[in-house]
């Protein structure tokens, strides 16, 4: 095999690298949590460290779960976006490690005009207030049946 098919890898860059460096003993967030549909939220404020995207999102993890009082929950049930605390305008996602070099990036901005950094968390409703309404009357309706077929069947054996 000739070297001139060979392909070089950077392995300084951030998909390859196994340690992350952000230049960040700690990050300080204020961590808002939201129900999808709901107009009610939590927000709490922690300082993470190290700066690592796992960390970041075993931490927040762990805030939610908490939160909720749900140890179940996971990344997957919530989608998270941030932006700076009182800004106006939409959030950006934070999604993989790709979003959250930009978010580390965008944080040292925030950071450096002395304005503080929100993670804002919508946990996803398994199932909407309208169909578990519906599910509960159907529950009812269906008990309600099944106890009038056994009340006639009785009688009906007596």
């Amino acid at each position: 095999m000739s070297d001139d098919n060979l392909v070089e890898v950077d392995d300084t860059s951030p998909d390859y690298s196994d340690v992350e460096e952000y230049d960040l003993e700690e990050i300080k967030l204020q961590i808002i949590i939201e129900k999808n549909g709901k107009r009610t939220s939590t927000s709490k404020t922690i300082t993470i460290q190290p700066v690592e995207y796992i960390n970041v999102i075993e931490k927040v993890n762990a805030i939610v779960q908490k939160a909720l009082r749900n140890k179940n929950i996971n990344p997957a049930d919530y989608s998270m976006s941030y932006k700076a605390v009182n800004a106006r305008g939409p959030s950006n996602e934070l999604e993989d490690k790709l979003d959250f070099h930009e978010f580390i990036e965008d944080y040292k901005k925030v950071i450096a005009a002395k304005k503080k950094m929100s993670v804002i968390v919508i946990v996803e409703d398994s199932e909407s207030e309208k169909t578990k309404s519906i599910r509960k009357r159907l529950k009812v309706k269906i008990i309600y049946i099944s106890a009038s077929f056994l009340l006639f069947f009785y009688i009906t054996n007596l």
